[in-house]
């Protein structure tokens, strides 16, 4: 007999297979839904590391700062947050690296802020071509906007424009929004001019700047102190602006008291009482800032006076400054047990670079070696006192101990493209092209894309008569690619004087809108070379008159050398 069955109620059989069509919509539900929630799950990730990125690089940490950024970047490239993290800190240790980054950002965003840091990293990073592309969208938008006006400012300056950087200060000055830069580089840009008038109307403007009483006031007469050819008299307005200025700090209390130094009376000692009345010397904070101040003024014997062998074992910062004053004083015997005593108050890499000090001072050449090179290897992951130990070399002249430092500096991604900028100034002041051509050989072997690299290699190599067609090919793909700056125009007509062929190197160069009195020393002397080559003489000899020789390379000055006679 039938088993009945109770109406609405499903049959085991019908069960199971209602049982398994649920799980298998869920199972299609989490598929279709797993990977976005998985994006998710990157992007929050990425967007916290980048916050914690943004946190080192406001500490200094630029290492740490890099790391996190980088790791965001390869968990989520598609939130503004995280490129535009990624672009700030690149921007700090590479700005032709940043430029990606930030069109990246700015395609995410939109926004003109993106846009502005867009164009100031192509500035920075010798992009002209981008910089320049950036920078005509950005005055679409507001021609007359101070902001926009002063990055054109600075972009015109850093492609040697003096002319067309200056005509864009002075319509920044005349917007409603004026940056306060734009004051101070306007000023800078007259004391270029050849022109006496105009190095003198930038210089009435300045001191119409310091009768404000605001924060641009101050800061017009901080710019002010620096001019050189203040007469006694302007010196003394100065110094009393200073003094009275309701905004002053400490340090232009200081800046003041330094500026009397300059004067015909000036008194030592009495200038050193009247800074100790400002400064309270139970503070360690202000006994560092007088310290510094003293001893910027090379008044070494009074840094000795004001900080004790006591005050300088209580802090790193005194330590250093008391250190400093032994050394110009030549007191080594007394920095080497200084050194050897446990309790003294700095880290060991700066212990070594000391010691490195003392004995090449002592004439003990291998150990000063050796003890530079622990120093060296002491912070050899740490940019920060890296970049610590190459400018206290630069600044005692130890130029081969700054390239070590700044060799290990360029293992380091944050601090790569920085380090081989200073490397390469370095081997241009050392005046060796073949040493500068190596070093910008290895920059470019790690930057192969950069078109600024490419250009000052090739021109290297002409200087030094070598690789000319590959540099002529260069010059002209450089070019033809969209980057006619004078920088480039320079190096196409060298190549072409190298080939031999004069006119043609002349025609690169003579239709240019150029001040030649404001270019670089060395493109002058191309210039003047080649006009000599084509007979013009007179016109190579007026050049030459403007060429200050001391600045030029070897082979730039061998240059002005061919064909005299």
């Amino acid at each position: 007999m039938r088993e009945e069955v109770e109406p609405g109620i499903p049959q085991p059989r019908k069960v199971k297979w209602i049982v398994a069509g649920i799980l298998f919509a869920i199972l299609v539900i989490m598929a279709v839904s797993a990977r976005p929630a998985w994006r998710l799950v990157k992007e929050w990730r990425a967007v916290n590391l980048s916050k914690e990125a943004m946190v080192h690089l406001e500490n200094d940490s630029l290492e740490n700062a890099w790391e996190k950024a980088q790791s965001a970047y390869a968990l989520f490239t598609e939130n503004e947050d995280v490129t535009r993290t990624v672009a700030e800190v690149t921007m700090r240790a590479d700005p032709a690296m940043a430029v990606d980054f930030w069109e990246e950002t700015y395609a995410l965003s939109g926004r003109r802020d993106d846009l502005e840091h867009l164009v100031e990293a192509a500035t920075l990073g010798r992009k002209f071509k981008v910089a320049d592309q950036y920078m005509a969208e950005l005055l679409k938008l507001d021609p007359q906007d101070g902001k926009i006006l002063l990055l054109e400012a600075q972009l015109r300056v850093a492609q040697q424009d003096i002319a067309g950087a200056t005509k864009a200060a002075r319509q920044a000055l005349k917007s409603q929004n004026i940056p306060e830069a734009a004051h101070f580089l306007y000023v800078q840009l007259t004391q270029f001019s050849d022109d006496p008038t105009v190095r003198q109307e930038g210089i009435d403007y300045l001191r119409a700047l310091s009768q404000r009483d605001d924060e641009l006031g101050l800061h017009a007469l901080q710019n002010l102190s620096n001019y050189t050819a203040n007469t006694p008299e302007e010196l003394e307005d100065v110094i009393a602006k200073l003094r009275n200025h309701p905004r002053a700090q400490h340090s232009d209390q200081l800046l003041a008291l330094r500026l009397e130094m300059f004067l015909p009376d000036a008194n030592a000692e009495e200038n050193l009482e009247s800074a100790k009345a400002i400064i309270d010397l139970e503070s360690p904070e202000q006994l560092i800032e007088l310290g510094r101040w003293l001893n910027q003024q090379r008044r070494f014997g009074q840094t000795l006076q004001v900080i004790s062998q006591e005050q300088a074992y209580s802090r790193k910062d005194l330590f250093l400054i008391w250190l400093d004053a032994l050394a110009v004083l030549d007191q080594w015997e007394v920095i080497n047990q200084a050194l050897a005593d446990d309790n003294t108050p700095i880290d060991r890499y700066l212990r070594l670079l000391f010691q490195a000090r003392y004995y090449m001072e002592t004439g003990q050449t291998a150990r000063a070696e050796f003890a530079w090179s622990r120093a060296v290897l002491q912070v050899a992951n740490d940019p920060q006192k890296l970049w610590f130990l190459t400018r206290y070399a630069q600044k005692l002249g130890l130029y081969l101990e700054a390239k070590e430092s700044l060799d290990r500096l360029t293992t380091l991604p944050s601090s790569r493209r920085k380090a081989f900028e200073e490397l390469v100034r370095l081997e241009q002041r050392d005046g060796s092209v073949l040493e500068l051509r190596n070093r910008l050989q290895t920059m470019h072997e790690a930057y192969p894309n950069d078109t600024a690299v490419e250009n000052d290699l090739a021109y290297a190599n002409l200087l030094l008569s070598q690789n000319i067609s590959e540099s002529l090919l260069t010059a002209e793909r450089l070019i033809n690619e969209g980057s006619p700056y004078l920088a480039n125009r320079v190096t196409l007509a060298l190549a072409y004087y190298r080939q031999g062929r004069a006119l043609d190197a002349a025609t690169v160069l003579d239709t240019l809108p150029v001040d030649w009195g404001q270019a670089r020393s060395g493109w002058r002397a191309v210039y003047a070379a080649i006009l000599r080559a084509n007979g013009r003489s007179d016109e190579a000899n007026a050049l030459i008159a403007t060429i200050d020789e001391e600045a030029l390379l070897l082979e730039e000055r061998d240059l002005l050398g061919k064909g005299q006679g």
